[in-house]
């Protein structure tokens, strides 16, 4: 996967999590696991940058 879908991945799922927690709670199990999604594709995301630097 190289950065470019990161960066679209991330800004999908971050489009779904605002809609989402507009209508929801916070600890909505719905909510908490497209926000682990999330941090997930930002943690590969600064890897694939880390290792772009390196």
């Amino acid at each position: 996967m190289n950065q470019d879908e990161v960066l679209g991945l991330i800004e999908s799922l971050r489009s779904q999590l605002v809609m989402l927690a507009q209508h929801k709670s916070l600890i909505d199990p719905e909510v908490i696991k497209l926000s682990q999604r999330l941090d997930s594709y930002l943690t590969l995301y600064h890897i694939i940058m880390s290792n772009l630097v390196s």
